[in-house]
């Protein structure tokens, strides 16, 4: 006999079954993380395993398991996860989708390093956990394990040879996977690891380059990049900086583009990599309820857990009441802002969230990452349809698909990245030293190819010039309407010219480039 719930589930299969057909998403990877303290929420926000779309992830990951005496493992929440079935129920997921992958998570912010770091830290204690989790793994029906150990090197019980002890402990549990294959013909089990995205937490805690060998996931938590104990409001999870945090900005390495690149430079090969988005919003308090701008003064509230709010929550409140004002502050860059009163909060909408994904596949990574599958609209109360976050990500990645095919089949496209670098000498002989006069030099921009462009970030280097008055400063400058409109249009071969200031002879060394459909020079 069908409980409601149960009844509920399979007409949402039978629906998706013909829905999700038509997506087509490859070997990309959809990772969702689900909590099993989602159970305990009130009212309509209350989400149990039943109400998991089975085709909507490729990769379930239950959060979380803990650890046991002795080097072994047990739940996190033995009424929830044993008593009331929440690994069953989870797990039986896989009998409406195949193809779905359920994992078990370790870690997170509470469990810190306090029993990660000493079992890393022993030879004898990463093999019994090993074998203990392979077996745990294997009774509860789990098809592998995400190691979210926040963070290597940092907080309680942690040692500075977390670093290399980190690589070990993984290199440890790949091999008791890798070894549990051949006699007995199972699959194996996956191995995935959790990364911050701030760069001293990966210096110290996490030698990737040697640890990837060993994952089949590395899901990077490309967010918490501002909390709310910060002095000043900021997007917590921007995908690029935005033109005025270019160069020496504080903000300038917090943010989606420059994490990727940083772990490219440390060695990454991204193809076993997903970027991780947030299902949720990060809240401050103004300190003044009429300046809500980003960068607008804070209060803070003190600690690192203070602030968030899951998107559901988000959404119903703007839905609901009028007086929660919605900003796009630049919907290339990041995601929108709201605020009521002294609350403001910053989050990802379905726009950035598309945007995230086609990001992920123009650099080669293996799929995208939500945190967290129940913190989306699941009941579709914002929406027309049930978790539109998430399928938002899906139709990024099948759009930046169908395009990069596409691609391979026609002349392919310039490649757009720098079009042209040039140095320019200005003389001004006229020029009094401390007097500025306007200079302009005419610049030819051939073989390019452009479209949609929605955002212009300029920055002209100047290098220091023999009598040393520009000191090597960077002068931003203005494009005007009329170029704007033609750079919208742009043709190969098009003559860009470019007004500035000098106050005697100075060296330009200028470069032009097109990244992400934002033109730069």
């Amino acid at each position: 006999m069908y409980t409601i719930d149960g009844i509920y589930h399979l007409l949402v299969v039978a629906v998706l079954l013909a829905v999700c057909e038509t997506q087509n998403i490859e070997d990309k990877k959809v990772v969702c993380y689900y909590t099993n303290w989602s159970v305990y929420r009130t009212n309509q926000f209350v989400f149990k395993p039943t109400q998991i779309n089975p085709f909507l992830c490729t990769h379930l990951i239950y959060a979380f398991g803990a650890f046991d005496k002795e080097d072994g493992v047990k739940p996190f929440d033995e009424y929830q996860d044993i008593t009331k079935g929440g690994y069953r129920d989870v797990t039986n997921i896989k009998t409406f989708n195949n193809e779905l992958k359920v994992l078990l998570a370790f870690g997170g912010w509470r469990e810190g390093s306090k029993n990660f770091s000493p079992i890393a830290a022993s030879s004898e204690r990463r093999s019994a956990f090993s074998k203990n989790l392979l077996k745990y793994l294997r009774n509860h029906h789990f098809d592998g394990v995400n190691l979210d150990w926040q963070f290597p090197s940092f907080r309680d019980g942690s040692r500075p040879e977390d670093l290399e002890n980190y690589v070990e402990l993984v290199k440890a549990i790949n091999e008791e996977f890798s070894n549990e294959v051949f006699p007995s013909d199972r699959t194996k089990l996956i191995l995935s690891i959790t990364v911050p995205s701030k760069v001293e937490y990966i210096e110290k805690g996490f030698d990737l380059e040697k640890m990837q060998t060993y994952c089949d996931i590395i899901n990077i938590a490309a967010y918490d990049y501002h909390f709310a104990y910060e002095s000043v409001v900021n997007h917590h999870a921007a995908l690029y900086p935005l033109p005025e945090e270019i160069g020496d900005h504080p903000n300038a390495e917090l943010n989606v583009e420059f994490t990727i690149k940083y772990l490219v430079g440390k060695g990454a090969t991204l193809e076993k990599y997903t970027l991780g988005i947030p299902v949720y919003g990060r809240s401050f308090k103004l300190k003044n309820a009429t300046s809500s701008d980003l960068g607008a003064p804070a209060k803070s509230q003190g600690t690192r857990q203070s602030g968030i709010r899951a998107y559901y929550d988000i959404c119903t409140n703007i839905m609901t009441d009028k007086k929660w004002m919605v900003n796009y502050p630049n919907t290339t860059a990041m995601g929108p802002y709201t605020h009521k009163g002294e609350e403001w909060v910053g989050y990802d909408d379905e726009e950035i969230v598309r945007r995230k994904a086609e990001f992920s596949v123009e650099n080669g990574l293996s799929g995208i990452m939500f945190w967290t599958l129940d913190n989306d609209d699941f009941r579709g109360e914002c929406s027309s349809r049930n978790y539109p976050i998430i399928q938002a990500g899906r139709e990024g990645l099948e759009k930046a698909l169908i395009e990069r095919n596409n691609s391979l089949t026609t002349t392919p496209a310039p490649v757009p990245v720098i079009i042209e670098e040039v140095a320019v000498i200005v003389n001004d002989t006229e020029a009094v030293d401390g007097i500025e006069r306007e200079q302009k030099s005419l610049f030819n921009i051939s073989n390019v190819s452009i479209n949609n462009i929605t955002e212009f970030s300029r920055v002209i280097e100047l290098d220091d010039p023999s009598d040393g008055s520009v000191n090597g400063h960077l002068n931003r400058i203005a494009l005007s309407k009329q170029i704007v409109s033609e750079l919208a249009t742009l043709k190969p071969d098009f003559n860009l010219e470019v007004a500035s200031k000098s106050n005697g002879s100075v060296y330009y060394t200028i470069k032009l480039w097109i990244v992400n459909n934002i033109f730069n020079f």
